[in-house]
């Protein structure tokens, strides 16, 4: 969450302290913290955890690239569930108590952290949307007390007029649940994806109930809530066009040790990519389409944003956890696209006698995708501009700036010259 910092939990490292503790003192003492939680900037502090929180008994921890704060789902008494949110540091902003003991569905958007279970939904806005704090004058800043926070019957959300207590049971359950911004995504167990707005409840989009089970493990969506992706616990891969309600990828899943997908992460910034977790590779799509595969058998993917994914390999992390680096616990993957701009960039700066092909190259090619897809390219517009910088090529620098619409970039270079 928050760009670059990676939460997790283990209760190795209390354990071998309370040990210590109990050999020290005859009369050991029962501890009444299970974990500690770990906060790790993984740019800022690259192998030190500078941030730890004890918690008694964490049942979950969701994080979302773009939202400020990690979602962490935690028993502080026996019956007595709390989600709270914890910034960067590690410290807790807010706290809720839940109203209910079952809750089994956890994630977390950029304005909203949700938690449900498979007849109620509980959720609670952090953080308002870029455009309402835009509309508001500095002088009239909304308070904390206007934030969306809401409890409610799944039945009673689907049907307004429909008075269900919280302790009735639904005849058609969630079996799951993603958000993204305002919004959340509900799979229910008829095969009914619905998406509501978490500001006004109204629902946004229906898809068509082609999905008769329970066995949906995992739903997610993209960056502009265009398309839905499903995984069921069989390891098939379904992916959903939100406009025409349609269907647009199926990947069955294969006996034998065949291909089974069992988790999947839409791009932060490209609403057409997505990465897949096989169970010995990683798949990165771009359009439907396989761009390319690496082997990765027990890693978690964690973020995919400027054309990489990032993923960490926890079952190692976990071994000592107070002790984590950049280079045994994390990988990372390339999209096709950046590999061949920075190969082309390589060669241009390899290459004495070349002062700017294979740079003006790289830059034509953004370009020509660019306008051929309408998509942005920040990442590899910054990365041409820097290369260009670094070897005062002025010119194809300002193409760059021009391309990300940076006028104080523009008026830089120009002092430059």
């Amino acid at each position: 969450f928050a760009d670059s910092v990676l939460c997790y939990s283990s209760n190795t490292a209390l354990q071998q302290q309370q040990q210590q503790q109990q050999q020290n003192s005859q009369t050991p003492k029962k501890s009444e913290v299970d974990e500690i939680v770990y906060f790790w900037d993984t740019i800022a502090h690259k192998n030190i955890p500078l941030h730890q929180q004890k918690l008694r008994n964490v049942i979950a921890i969701r994080g979302h690239i773009d939202s400020e704060y990690a979602l962490i789902v935690h028993r502080e008494h026996e019956q007595t569930i709390f989600a709270s949110l914890y910034n960067s540091i590690g410290r807790e902003i807010t706290k809720h108590a839940l109203e209910f003991t079952n809750a089994s569905m956890f994630c977390i958007t950029s304005e909203f952290a949700i938690v449900t279970s498979a007849h109620i939904i509980f959720y609670f806005q952090h953080t308002r949307s870029e455009k309402l704090r835009q509309l508001l004058p500095t002088t009239n800043v909304m308070s904390d007390s206007s934030l969306v926070r809401k409890v409610i019957h799944i039945d009673n959300l689907s049907d307004r007029h429909r008075k269900r207590s919280l302790q009735t049971p639904s005849k058609d359950p969630v079996v799951a649940v993603c958000g993204h911004g305002e919004y959340i995504v509900i799979a229910r167990k008829s095969g009914e994806i619905v998406c509501y707005s978490m500001l006004s409840d109204v629902k946004q989009f229906e898809l068509s109930k082609s999905i008769r089970d329970d066995s949906v493990c995992q739903l997610q969506t993209n960056n502009d809530l265009s398309r839905v992706s499903v995984v069921h616990q069989s390891g098939t891969l379904y992916v959903y066009e939100v406009a025409n309600k349609n269907c647009i990828l199926q990947l069955a899943a294969q006996m034998n040790g065949g291909s089974s997908i069992r988790d999947v992460l839409w791009s932060y910034d490209d609403n057409l990519r997505f990465v897949a977790m096989d169970r010995s590779k990683l798949i990165l799509y771009n359009d439907l389409s396989e761009e390319q595969s690496f082997k990765d058998e027990s890693n978690t993917v964690c973020a995919f944003k400027d054309f990489q994914v990032l993923s960490f390999n926890f079952d190692r992390l976990l071994t000592t956890p107070n002790q984590p680096s950049l280079r045994q616990h994390r990988f990372t993957y390339q999209c096709k696209l950046l590999s061949n701009v920075q190969t082309l960039l390589s060669s241009t700066n390899a290459s004495p006698t070349s002062k700017k092909g294979g740079r003006f190259s790289a830059y034509e090619m953004v370009k020509s995708l660019q306008s051929k897809h309408g998509r942005k390219y920040s990442k590899l517009w910054r990365l041409i501009c820097y290369d260009s910088l670094q070897q005062f090529d002025f010119e194809t620098a300002v193409l760059c700036f021009i391309a990300m619409r940076d006028y104080g970039g523009i008026q830089f270079v120009k002092r430059l010259k």
